[in-house]
C-alpha cells in the first residue's frame, strides 16, 4: 500500500512513479550535457577572435582553402570507407550544401575584415531568423507564432547591438547577415 504523500500507481505498488523527480544518474546526464554544450558555446565563440587574428597574416580565401583544405584531407583519411562510392543524388546534394557552406563561410570570413568579432557571432548566430523562412520555402509550413515573436526579439537584439555605434551598419555587417542566411540553406538538401 502506498504512502499518503504519494498517489498509488496505475500499474500496481510495485511500479516505478514516472513523474517523480530525476534520479542521480539523470541529473548527472542533464549536468554532463549541459557542460557539454557549454563547452562547445565557448569554442564556437573562441573561434571568432582567433579567425579574426589570422585574417591579419592571410587574405579570408587563403585562410578559407588552407581550413577546409585540411579538414577535407582530415575527414577523408578517416571515413574513405563511407564516404565512397557516391550516388548522383548524393554527389548533387553535396554540392549543394558545399556551395551554401562556401558562401557562409566566404561571407562571414570577408565580413571579419570589416567588423568585430563579437558583432559577426551576433550576427551569425541570427542564422535562426533565416530558418522559419526557408522552411516555408522549402517545405510550404507557414511560422508558428511563437517563431515571429522570436524573430522580434531577435530583430530587438540586432537593433540595440548596433544603436550604441550610431544605428548603422557597416560592410562587415551586411556580409555577415548574408552569412547568416547562407548558413540555413544547406539544411533544406
Amino acid at each position: 500500500m502506498s504512502s499518503l504523500s504519494e498517489p498509488p500507481s496505475p500499474a500496481g505498488p510495485s511500479a516505478p512513479v514516472v513523474n517523480g523527480p530525476p534520479t542521480f544518474p539523470e541529473t548527472k546526464k542533464r549536468l554532463r550535457a549541459d557542460l557539454i554544450l557549454l563547452f562547445v558555446t565557448l569554442i564556437w565563440g573562441s573561434t571568432f577572435t582567433v579567425v579574426k587574428g589570422a585574417l591579419s597574416d592571410a587574405s579570408p580565401f587563403f585562410f578559407l582553402a588552407v581550413r577546409f583544405l585540411l579538414a577535407a584531407l582530415i575527414f577523408s583519411a578517416l571515413f574513405y570507407r563511407k564516404i565512397f562510392p557516391l550516388d548522383f543524388l548524393s554527389l548533387r546534394a553535396g554540392v549543394a550544401v558545399g556551395l551554401c557552406l562556401f558562401l557562409g563561410f566566404a561571407f562571414q570570413t570577408y565580413g571579419l575584415v570589416y567588423t568585430s568579432a563579437s558583432r559577426s557571432a551576433f550576427l551569425t548566430s541570427l542564422l535562426v531568423l533565416w530558418v522559419p523562412f526557408i522552411s516555408l520555402f522549402v517545405e510550404k509550413e507557414r511560422p508558428a507564432a511563437s517563431q515571429w515573436a522570436a524573430i522580434g526579439v531577435a530583430i530587438a537584439g540586432m537593433w540595440f547591438l548596433n544603436r550604441p555605434e550610431g544605428g548603422r551598419l557597416n560592410l562587415g555587417d551586411g556580409l555577415t547577415i548574408l552569412c547568416a542566411f547562407f548558413l540555413p540553406c544547406r539544411w533544406s538538401f
